[in-house]
């Protein structure tokens, strides 16, 4: 009879333990859980904040890359149909066919998580996708940009720029005369008639057309990013 008491307390006494540490298990758990969701919680707010100011970096650069685009296409307009046009408006409106706007993407907290695999916590395949394409649209962004720049340098429009001497020929205001680039003086000008009849030669128009096909992908690059970026936002701010 005695036996029976002794058992019964250390059945409880085991009971007691057994639960104990299945408690702190459980408390353990919710409290990672509860850490992890916090840790979600603060990565989709930065990466949040991150692609918004992408976003309104987007938005400037494309209204750039917007006015570049108009006023290729007014230039070539004016040079094929014999539209008469004064010095200074040719002079601004052949600018925009040697300049572009650049952009980086302002994405420090994606980029981070993606070295510590932080987004393994945000399982989204639209989220996924729309990362992935704004990628692939920046990359192209990129490889237009390098054409560009080899049009500018290497390219027709430097075949340009070499014949007339400097750029400051057709561009006023644009005085940089540096090495090859100098094979005629700086002060040679072309009065209007002499202009237009240089643009439309062939092979220089073809110069300033590709210069023009290359801004328009510019462009739409940028475009494609601001629709993926749009995505992406809408995504993560339904995961508040």
């Amino acid at each position: 009879m005695t036996d029976r008491p002794k058992s019964t307390r250390l059945l409880l006494e085991a009971f007691v333990i057994v639960v104990s540490i299945l408690l702190a298990f459980a408390i353990d758990a919710m409290w990672e859980e509860h850490q992890e969701s916090q840790t979600r919680s603060e990565l989709i707010e930065l990466l949040i904040v991150d692609f918004d100011a992408t976003a309104a970096r987007l938005r400037a650069v494309i209204a750039a890359h917007q006015s570049h685009v108009d006023l290729n296409k007014r230039f070539l307009e004016i040079i094929s149909s014999g539209e008469p046009i004064e010095r200074d408006e040719f002079s601004e409106l052949a600018y925009s066919f040697v300049t572009v706007e650049f952009f980086e993407p302002t994405l420090s907290t994606y980029e981070a998580a993606i070295g510590r695999d932080g987004l393994a916590s945000i399982q989204s395949p639209v989220l996924s996708q729309s990362i992935t394409e704004f990628y692939k649209f920046l990359e192209s962004f990129d490889y237009h940009m390098q054409v560009f720049t080899d049009l500018y340098y290497l390219g027709s429009m430097n075949d340009i720029r070499m014949q007339v001497g400097s750029w400051g020929v057709l561009l006023r205001g644009e005085t940089s005369c540096t090495g090859r680039s100098c094979i005629y003086p700086e002060e040679l000008d072309m009065n209007m008639d002499e202009l237009r009849e240089f643009v439309v030669r062939p092979d220089v128009y073809a110069g300033f057309e590709s210069s023009r096909i290359v801004q328009i992908n510019l462009f739409e690059s940028l475009k494609a990013m601001e629709s993926a970026t749009a995505k992406i936002l809408t995504e993560l701010k339904s995961m508040r």
